[in-house]
């Protein structure tokens, strides 16, 4: 008698690892068959970025839709972009970059702006342009 349920409890031990491997089995090939699938997409770039791209590329042995692909997945992975956006100052002074202002300091700036409007304490762009220029040390061909 135990000799049977042995073999039963055998039997359907056999019969589960067969039935997970095959489940298994099946959902490797379901995951692969979608890992295939590919779509077109038409992307609009500057030809000497575009050519600079790829020659680096090439060296790394990808292709540009290799690399497409990854940026791609990487932005799904990551819910980011997966490059540092920054605004790039062209070497404004910190005092009047507003990029690098805290909040505080750019209503400050903005307000007392107002309040000498207000006064009456206004003068000719050009010569405020002068000034600054002056003030700050940028030169005048910019």
């Amino acid at each position: 008698m135990l000799r049977k349920r042995l073999v039963a409890y055998a039997l359907h031990f056999n019969c589960m690892l067969m039935y997970n491997y095959m489940y298994n089995e099946r959902m490797f090939m379901a995951k692969s068959a979608t890992l295939d699938k590919t779509m077109p997409m038409t992307v609009r770039v500057n030809p000497e970025a575009k050519a600079g791209a790829e020659a680096v590329l090439s060296k790394l042995g990808l292709s540009t839709s290799t690399a497409v692909d990854m940026f791609l997945r990487q932005i799904n992975r990551t819910k980011k972009v997966p490059l540092k956006l920054e605004i790039d100052d062209y070497g404004c002074p910190d005092s009047v970059n507003v990029a690098k202002m805290t909040p505080e300091e750019l209503w400050n700036s903005i307000k007392e702006s107002y309040d000498q409007a207000m006064r009456g304490e206004v003068i000719d762009f050009d010569d405020f342009d002068r000034e600054f220029r002056s003030k700050h040390g940028i030169s005048q061909d910019l």
